[in-house]
Formats: C-alpha cells, structure tokens, sequence
C-alpha cells in the first residue's frame, strides 16, 4: 500500500506537546502538526476515512483538514488520485470564518506565477485499501476533469 494518513501516538508529541499527523503517498513521508477544526482530537481520523470514503465514491475533491488553514487536496482523476498541501484561507472564499469549507479549489498543477505545485499521486486501490473498503471500479467521477 502506497497511501496513509494518521494520527501519531502520544509518544511522538512535538517538544511543546503539539499532537502530530503523517501522510504517505508512495516514497513520499512528511508528519505535519494537527490542530482539530471542530471537536475533539479523535474525530480527525474518522473525519478523513469519512472524506476519503467520499472519494472512493465518486466526489472529485474532498479535504483531509490538518488545521483551520491547511489541507491535504485529493483530487480523483479517474482511477487515479492526486495530492496536495494547501491553504484554505476565508479571504479567498474556500472557509468561512468558523473554520468550515465553503468550498474547495478546483484541480491546478501551477502557481501564480506559473511554478508547479507540489503534487504526488496514488492508485485510487490504495485509498480503498488503507480504509478496507470494497470498491468496483465506477470510472470518472462526477466533476472530474
């Protein structure tokens, strides 16, 4: 399996006891600090498995909230699934002030300016292996490119 995203246990805090997450995406590794948007800690998990059961079925974009702001974007192209870190900031329309999605970015690969961004990509089957899901491939979902 090329893909997962948890929760680190409390062992592995940060120095100042800031709870940590890690992400993998095929050789891909990064831990990346959690702040709860809503709730209590232990729902983050369970709000990701809900968002990437969402993907499996057929949602285009959906958000694997590590912070308020920040955001692991996984756009489903087909059978295939791409990542990216980003921003979710009120003043460009994507949260409201409270924290809550209003909406989510449609698919870019360029800054800007131009610059790729940062992306990295996995089988759709990883997905629904890391949360044991039995899946029959659908093609493309709706709204996907």
């Amino acid at each position: 399996m090329t893909f997962s995203i948890r929760l680190l246990d409390e062992s592995e805090l940060t120095p100042t006891g800031e709870i940590l997450g890690e992400i993998r995406i095929g050789e891909f590794l990064e831990n990346f600090l959690v702040t709860p948007i809503h709730g209590e800690i232990a729902e983050v998990e369970s709000s990701w498995k809900k968002e990437l059961e969402s993907l499996i079925n057929g949602t285009s974009v959906i958000a694997l909230r590590t912070d308020p702001k920040i955001a692991w974007l996984v756009y489903r192209h087909g059978e295939t699934c791409t990542f990216q870190e980003q921003l979710l900031l009120p003043e460009f329309g994507y949260t409201s002030a409270d924290g809550s999605i209003i909406k989510l970015p449609e698919y870019n690969n360029l800054t800007e300016n131009g610059d790729k961004i940062s992306e990295w990509h996995a089988p759709l089957s990883d997905v629904v292996s890391f949360i044991g899901l039995t899946h029959h491939s659908s093609g493309t979902p709706n709204g996907a490119p």
